[in-house]
């Protein structure tokens, strides 16, 4: 694993402030970002450097420390195991238009990675009578 995509997953999986799991937290489930497969979702807005896919902040951008307002901004769309605490996994996953192709791919394996650490299995549905 390169160290953009590790540092990345740091951003992903440690809660602090700035982070993946602290926003996760003080988003709305549903909403915006629905449903998927009978799980509810968070869109989880990130900035990162366009040239290397490195995330810089995790943060809706009415929040954004001003240090971080000079990054493009993108979104994860996470859908929410609610009976499986800290079991998420990124669905729906689309490059940013404007990152070079190593961004776009230090981004797509990061989504990888995460989905692998924090992901889970779809739950069967019930039969309806």
């Amino acid at each position: 694993m390169n160290r953009i995509v590790a540092k990345n997953l740091e951003m992903m999986l440690t809660k602090k402030a700035g982070y993946m799991p602290s926003l996760i937290s003080s988003e709305s489930m549903g909403g915006n970002a629905g449903a998927w497969k009978g799980y509810s979702c968070v869109g989880v807005n990130f900035s990162y450097d366009h040239d290397s896919g490195e995330i810089m902040c995790f943060e809706n951008s009415q929040m954004l420390p001003p240090e971080f307002l000079k990054y493009p901004s993108h979104c994860f769309r996470v859908a929410v195991d609610l009976n499986r605490a800290g079991r998420f996994m990124i669905i729906d996953y689309k490059h940013p238009r404007e990152a070079s192709e190593t961004a776009k791919s230090n981004l797509e394996e990061t989504v990888k990675q995460y989905n692998d650490i924090r992901g889970f299995k779809i739950r069967p549905r019930k039969k309806q009578p």
